[in-house]
């Protein structure tokens, strides 16, 4: 696998005169054998159709959404998340209907969802200090974070109070 700076120049080597590049120009450079990026792509296709086939039933997973009809709204949700009781690491979908009776896997699905929340808001405060338009983001971020501290307290709570005493 290769670091960060080799990544970096690897790719700034592919820009355009705009600063443009594509996937497609890393994968054809990346193909030869002699390219520092080699190592990081799976070249056998037999192994890398099934890895694509496994990206694609993730992307699929997550697309099916749920319409829910309340007496106020109509909302279109996903209908799958990724199961909370699932070890890290190990791959699963919880339906958004059944979680819906599970307080605690509820909460704890949110709190991944939280959780992945944060990690694109950080990449978007990096994204906006590298185009110098940081201070329109720190509201949003600041209460993302509230959110997500919250519903840690919460399931923090809800554990405790489910262990025997």
């Amino acid at each position: 696998m290769s670091d960060m700076n080799t990544r970096r120049e690897a790719i700034k080597a592919l820009e355009d005169t705009d600063g443009r590049t594509t996937a497609e120009k890393l994968v054809q450079a990346a193909s030869n054998p002699g390219h520092p990026m080699h190592p990081d792509f799976e070249w056998d296709n037999e192994v890398a159709g099934h890895l694509h086939r496994l990206d694609t039933a993730r992307r699929i997973i997550a697309s099916v959404t749920v319409i829910i009809t309340d007496v106020s709204k109509r909302i279109s949700a996903p209908a799958y998340v990724r199961d909370p009781d699932a070890p890290a690491g190990v791959q699963g979908y919880r339906s958004t209907a059944r979680l819906r009776t599970e307080r605690e896997s509820a909460q704890e699905a949110l709190l991944n969802e939280a959780t992945r929340l944060q990690g694109q808001l950080d990449r978007m405060r990096d994204v906006a200090a590298a185009l110098d338009l940081s201070d329109e983001l720190d509201a949003v971020i600041e209460a993302a974070m509230t959110l997500r501290d919250k519903l840690r307290r919460t399931a923090e709570t809800a554990g405790e109070e489910a262990r025997p005493h």
